[in-house]
């Protein structure tokens, strides 16, 4: 008798889900093949094919890890730790990006002497470069005035400006995610293989772990930009919308598979084009999309 652990088990339950959507996929696409030799219109062997390919999604969404980064035990099980030093070889390069206030720029503003470096903050991020992986510190200096030291005077301290953390207390990088979210939503690599793809780079990086990462930063960083694209297409005259259907694995209140629609409004003559999913085709989706649209 073999034991596994909870953890191990929803894994394992969540690929075999993954692998039956896979077969009904080309289960169907072969039926549509089938179709295609006795005569089915191409416009209409297109539409029911790009439906199919909409299997994957939301696959993310599944795949969001609920538990924290710290390592837990399991049965018997030890979950790894989602720290950089412990998700990547020890041979990885370490590229040191220092960044560091201009000379001219520091006389301390009380004494007008030149100010010296009494400190440093580091942080490690993953960046991804195609065929390479390395590491890259962001070295921040902190300065002070040494002469208001000496005096015992109230000492001037000035810190190199610190750029911001794609993902706070992560060592997540835009290198990173961009190439997570291309390689998901471009290439239509799912997760699970892309994980593979990291384990072959000696990169110990977890689906649950990309997850997390791919909503954090739509969340943080591409809603913002789709609510604004959403402003400017309300403020259009003349709106164009079309629908195609949309199947996820995982969705409140909805069996698992269940057909959803995405809806793609655009308006002539503009580069603004939305997208918003839905679980139904019921006219208040778009009314709720469109409030405050007079055109």
């Amino acid at each position: 008798m073999v034991t596994i652990s909870r953890a191990e088990y929803e894994s394992l339950k969540a690929e075999r889900d993954e692998l039956n959507q896979k077969l009904d996929w080309l289960l169907k696409r072969a039926r549509l093949n089938r179709k295609k030799l006795y005569g089915v219109s191409s416009e209409r062997l297109e539409e029911e094919l790009m439906g199919q390919l909409s299997l994957m999604f939301d696959e993310t969404e599944a795949w969001v890890s609920k538990r924290r980064s710290k390592e837990t035990k399991v049965a018997a099980h030890t979950r790894r730790s989602s720290r950089l030093e412990e998700v990547l070889p020890d041979n990885v390069p370490v590229e040191v990006v220092e960044h560091r206030i201009p000379g001219n720029e520091l006389n301390c503003p009380v004494r007008g002497t030149a100010m010296m470096e009494i400190g440093r903050d580091v942080r490690r991020t993953l960046v991804m470069i195609p065929a390479q992986v390395k590491i890259r510190e962001d070295v921040y200096f902190t300065y002070a005035c040494p002469k208001c030291k000496e005096e015992g005077t109230e000492t001037p301290i000035r810190k190199a400006e610190r750029l911001p953390a794609l993902i706070p207390d992560s060592y997540a990088s835009p290198e990173a995610v961009a190439h997570i979210m291309v390689q998901k939503f471009v290439m239509y690599a799912p997760l699970y293989r892309q994980e593979q793809e990291w384990n072959r780079a000696g990169v110990q990086l977890s689906r649950q772990t990309m997850s997390n990462w791919v909503l954090r930063v739509a969340e943080d960083w591409l809603k913002p930009v789709y609510e604004e694209l959403h402003r400017r297409l309300l403020q259009r005259q003349v709106l164009h919308a079309d629908e195609t259907t949309l199947q996820v694995l995982k969705l409140e209140g909805r069996t698992a598979r269940s057909k959803c629609y995405m809806w793609l409004y655009h308006t002539s003559g503009g580069r603004e084009v939305p997208y918003c999913a839905v679980p139904t085709q019921k006219a208040e989706n778009a009314a709720a999309f469109l409030e405050g649209f007079s055109g």
